[in-house]
């Protein structure tokens, strides 16, 4: 196994297992109302790649060159928002609705932005008019199974992560380069009291088969002094990775938690880091990473000293993790709450995250998203609709973006998967609408774009990968059902495309381990030509 120590050159000796750990999933909260910053001008839809840069000395080096990563020219003021917002590039106009208040050209606000309650999903009185029901698009190529579930060789001699969570389960990162996908996948260096966090990088192909040996990274000094919940995702640049993680520092000082970013190369080789991009406060609920064409948007709590439980906020880095700004750009207010993974993703002219959050007064979860422009400028957030269980996901299409999450079935305790658009600019293209059901007993699910369709991947408690698509309209297309998996399936899941179909990711349940995810699980199903 080739891994990466600190103060000490990256070495590729086959057996040498240090370690990262890395760290998932949410923690509850409570969440209602949104922040709204001023408009910026000057978005840019950059597509330069990644520079990846020189291989580095020891870990703990920082502020190595960022090469030709271009830099924008404007500049945030110090509360993270712009200035001279103009109609190109301002803030999407109807942004305000569905934020509990009474914005300008509004009849009315209720704090969500679906029909039939009485203010409908533009802010208006009534019950409003849902859109005609799409039909689906009968040029997509169908989805067919193809790989059984495939334990995939992590390469470790303890695979098995802890999920301390309510939730009983994580989201593990999984990325494409659209022919062959990667993952990190986090876990204890071994069961001993105190033992480090590592994660371990490891790229496979379709068939769910190791295509080299793995890299392996410390994520967090310790298992056990480590908090209870943890966050970890991965963004492919196109020529690279970006790997982010709240847990206890690698770098010096290393004293506390936060936020860290490590730069990858294509076969998962630490190329610069890890940064430190936040040592402030404490556990971390919503964490992502999204890459934008210049660099990387980190969206995370706690960026800035004194920030409360609560603030949510994008820092930008470059390809390497150095700050593009000199504050993160606050997307929404401390004291709101929420919790969320990895449902961040730009467009390069827009970056969209959605979280769920708990209302104060009734208890009920919801769906938020919010908007922020390409330099970081925030726009605002609203509440969509109501949630069942896990935290929504968004995709970009690269025509529009698409949010998914399991809310309300037909039946009361099955589950749906309600879908909404959102144009280019982050306006809302019509109510978001159940687009599948019924669902009984499934994992969290995921969303990713490819082959002209949303596809949302989850398993179900038969042990088998679900794969549902919705076309660009929002109109259903197919569900598809892999092979049963031969061992128990625990609750983290992920889907991503490549070249020629959908890959999706789960875990394997250790039985006689409470709340324990084991190796990780894949399956793959092949887009039909014609």
């Amino acid at each position: 196994m080739r891994s990466i120590i600190p103060d000490q050159r990256p070495v590729r000796d086959v057996g040498s297992t240090w370690s990262v750990a890395a760290a998932f999933w949410v923690a509850s909260c409570l969440l209602s109302g949104c922040t709204c910053g001023a408009a910026d001008d000057g978005l840019t839809d950059g597509t330069d790649e990644a520079d990846v840069g020189p291989e580095v000395d020891a870990v703990g080096d920082a502020g190595v060159d960022s090469g030709d990563v271009a830099e924008p020219e404007d500049v945030a003021t110090e509360d993270g928002t712009g200035e001279d917002g103009t109609e190109e590039s301002g803030p999407p106009r109807d942004i305000h609705c569905g934020n509990g208040v009474l914005d300008p050209d509004e009849e009315c606000d209720d704090g969500n932005r679906l029909n039939g309650d009485g203010c409908d999903w533009l802010c208006r009185w009534g019950p409003g008019e849902d859109p005609p029901e799409p039909w689906p698009d009968p040029s997509i190529a169908r989805a067919v199974p193809e790989t059984p579930p495939t334990e995939v060789d992590l390469g470790v001699e303890n695979p098995n992560y802890l999920t301390w969570g309510f939730s009983g389960g994580i989201r593990p990162p999984l990325v494409s380069d659209g022919r062959s996908y990667a993952t990190v996948w986090p876990h204890p260096a071994s069961m001993e009291e105190d033992s480090p966090i590592e994660g371990t990088f490891v790229r496979f192909d379709t068939d769910g088969r190791r295509r080299d040996a793995p890299w392996t990274y410390r994520l967090a000094v310790s298992h056990f002094r480590y908090m209870s919940e943890s966050l970890l995702d991965l963004a492919w640049s196109g020529s690279g990775y970006g790997l982010l993680w709240a847990g206890r520092e690698v770098v010096p000082p290393g004293e506390g938690p936060g936020i860290s970013f490590m730069a990858l190369d294509a076969d998962g080789k630490p190329v610069a880091g890890p940064v430190s991009l936040s040592s402030n406060g404490d556990e971390q609920s919503r964490l992502g990473i999204a890459w934008d064409g210049f660099g990387y948007g980190c969206l995370g709590e706690m960026f800035e000293p004194g920030d409360g439980y609560g603030t949510l906020g994008i820092l930008r880095v470059t390809s390497l993790g150095e700050r593009r700004d000199p504050r993160r750009h606050l997307l929404e207010d401390a004291g709101r709450g929420g919790f969320g993974q990895n449902a961040f993703a730009s467009s390069g002219e827009l970056y969209v995250a959605a979280w769920t959050g708990w209302l104060p007064d009734t208890g009920e979860s919801v769906v938020r998203y919010g908007v922020a422009g390409a330099d970081g400028t925030p726009y605002g957030t609203v509440q969509l609709g109501p949630v069942v269980s896990g935290p929504p996901d968004v995709a970009w299409s690269g025509s529009e973006f698409g949010i998914a999450w399991f809310g309300p079935g037909v039946v009361e305790r099955l589950s749906g998967i309600w879908f909404a658009r959102l144009s280019a600019r982050g306006e809302l293209l019509a109510p978001p609408r159940r687009v599948f059901y019924p669902i009984r007993y499934h994992t969290g699910m995921t969303l990713t774009f490819g082959h002209g369709t949303y596809a949302v991947g989850f398993w179900s408690i038969d042990n088998s990968a679900h794969l549902v698509r919705v076309d660009r309209n929002g109109a259903f297309f197919e569900h598809v059902i892999s092979a049963r998996s031969a061992e128990p399936v625990s609750s983290p899941s992920a889907v991503a495309a490549d070249d020629l179909g959908f890959g999706m990711l789960g875990a394997t349940f250790v039985p006689d381990t409470p709340a324990a995810a084991g190796p990780p699980i894949f399956t793959w199903f092949r887009v039909a030509s014609g």
